[in-house]
């Protein structure tokens, strides 16, 4: 262990162009400490592994390139050290704390060293606590990834995205679906285009959409469908209708609310669900063109089962749910 913590040593001060004769005949430094001080000085790992040392973290294994967590808050950037690959299983319940922190240091700029006071956590996390503040870093903050991890997930988000596009636009000179590879081809020809891995599927292919339209045209493959409800939900039903949907026309008659409505198939799910929280199950929609036949509609049961417009939006493939709704079309 002593000869271990000195090779480490030496291999900190290598680095730093200092001189060892001082720290290897006096004082105390402990592990974790230098391997703070690693990090913060940006020490190159080819150097320690010069000297024969690989650093252990917290989180058991040979870890070489650990990565930063980050979270803005209060006008002030805090950063954690993480291993790498792990924050993301500490998000999903697989991992604790101690098995994705480096150590437990905040850092404003880790490096220079830089870390904030407790009158500064107190005011952007609400808490002194570093443990609590931690906890919302790990939880919130936007994290770097491996170049492997990030091609992994930028060849997932990809096909998310092509999937999208696929299933909720048209070729306007056909009415059908672009192919795949041909949208996929149409993106590769703009330049400056990329897909950012940790950004939602159907934002950014939204925005590419617009991007690429002079390369592709495309016009949004859009159901269309009317929605009534009482009056006394009127307005908690309008807010919700202008979040998820487009409404393109409203009336009031004495007995019910109506809105002319449209979204694109992959929606259907979603707004079915958005309606039935807001209404606890008293509306109905229908959509343009559909076969009451095949509505699946039970009436005061409470609930409808459609079938499947179509995949790709927030609320994907499944059945709808909601009062009376009375919705249904034909899969594109």
């Amino acid at each position: 262990e002593m000869a271990s913590s000195h090779l480490f040593v030496i291999g900190m001060l290598v680095c730093m162009d200092l001189s060892a004769s001082h720290f290897l005949h006096g004082g105390s430094i402990t592990k974790s400490s230098m391997i703070t001080m690693m990090h913060s000085c940006r020490i190159s790992q080819h150097k320690a592994t010069e000297v024969g040392y690989t650093m252990q973290l917290r989180g058991g294994g040979n870890q070489k390139d650990p990565i930063l967590c980050r979270i803005k808050k209060g006008g002030m950037h805090f950063e954690a050290i993480c291993v790498a690959g792990m924050v993301e299983k500490f998000r999903e319940g697989k991992a604790t704390k101690d098995d994705v922190l480096v150590g437990n240091d905040i850092f404003k700029d880790h490096k220079t060293g830089d870390r904030p006071s407790a009158a500064e956590l107190e005011a952007a996390f609400g808490t002194a606590d570093v443990d609590k503040c931690m906890d919302e870093i790990l939880e919130k903050g936007e994290f770097q990834l491996t170049a492997a991890e990030r091609k992994q997930k930028t060849d997932e988000k990809t096909a998310q995205i092509l999937t999208f596009i696929h299933q909720n636009y048209l070729d306007p000179g056909t009415g059908l679906p672009h192919p795949v590879t041909r949208i996929e081809n149409a993106i590769k020809a703009v330049k400056g285009l990329k897909v950012e891995p940790l950004r939602a599927a159907e934002t950014q292919a939204m925005e590419l959409v617009k991007r690429i339209k002079d390369v592709l045209p495309m016009i949004k493959s859009e159901v269309e469908a009317t929605v009534a409800v009482p009056l006394k939900m009127l307005g908690a039903v309008g807010g919700v209708l202008h979040k998820v949907c487009t409404v393109r026309k409203e009336s009031v008659t004495d007995e019910e609310g109506i809105f002319w409505v449209s979204f694109l198939p992959g929606d259907h799910d979603h707004v079915l669900a958005e309606l039935s929280r807001a209404t606890k199950g008293q509306f109905d929609l229908k959509i343009a063109g559909a076969s009451h036949d095949r509505a699946g509609v039970r009436t005061g049961s409470g609930r409808s089962e459609s079938p499947r417009i179509g995949a790709g939006g927030r609320g994907g493939p499944g059945k709808g749910k909601g009062g009376k709704a009375a919705a249904a079309a034909n899969d594109k």
